[in-house]
């Protein structure tokens, strides 16, 4: 009996090794802010697993608001595998910055090499994020992640990492990068690295991720504006009829 070519395929397929099943995971960190930043927002992680070609993923998505505008560094901090530790937001309740002690100046400030304490070296840099005019941050990336390396959410889950964002001005004497001698005072001074929010990521559904849209002016704004642009007509009409 003749097989057909079109069933010899499906037997071939049939016994062909499964493929790799790709798989996404999200987590979520609300930003919780430090050293009086007043910055608040949310960081959403998307963790697309090996397929066939077992590559990896990471998108990283930041919504945020209550930066000076302009540039700022920030990165997903954590541990070393093999250490199988969990980040710590070093958020008041867990660090005192004016208690003096043990890796604690107590100057009241929570310095760069402080919360590396609580939330371990870098692991990956989000290049480009950069706060609009309002202070707000709509940034995405994604990253290639190495099998086995520190951000392979199938080898040391992704809710033992930590997001940091950096850069404020303080009044007080910069101390070595991302560290304030916050005994000092001194003229204003943007501090690139002094951290200015923080949270551990935690899993999330994707129902969990920000709106990644500006929100634009409110109505009532737009109103004003041209209620004052309105105003200012007057008085040039009102100066040339004088």
């Amino acid at each position: 009996m003749k097989t057909s070519i079109s069933a010899l395929a499906t037997i071939v397929a049939l016994g062909a090794a499964p493929a790799m099943a790709a798989h996404l995971d999200y987590y979520t960190a609300d930003l919780a802010a430090l050293n009086g930043s007043g910055v608040s927002g949310t960081v959403f992680l998307t963790y697309d697993g090996p397929e066939d070609d077992g590559l990896r993923k990471l998108t990283v998505q930041v919504a945020a608001r209550g930066l000076e505008p302009g540039a700022h560094a920030a990165h997903i901090h954590g541990f070393p595998i093999a250490d199988r530790e969990a980040s710590v937001a070093p958020t008041d309740d867990v660090f005192m910055p004016n208690v003096a002690g043990p890796g604690n100046d107590g100057d009241g400030f929570t310095e760069l090499l402080e919360g590396a304490d609580f939330y371990g070296g870098i692991l990956e840099t989000l290049t480009g994020l950069t706060a609009d005019g309002a202070g707000r941050v709509f940034y995405s990336t994604i990253f290639d992640v190495t099998a086995g390396g520190e951000l392979d959410d199938d080898v040391f889950s992704l809710d033992n990492r930590e997001i940091v964002l950096h850069g404020m001005t303080v009044d007080v004497a910069p101390d070595g990068p991302g560290g304030v001698d916050g005994f000092t005072p001194a003229p204003a001074n943007f501090n690139a690295f002094l951290p200015i929010a923080t949270a551990k990521f935690e899993r999330a559904t994707l129902d969990d991720r920000p709106d990644m849209t500006p929100v634009p002016l409110p109505a009532a704004g737009w109103f004003l504006i041209m209620g004052m642009g309105g105003l200012g007509a007057m008085r040039r009409f009102g100066r040339k009829t004088a």
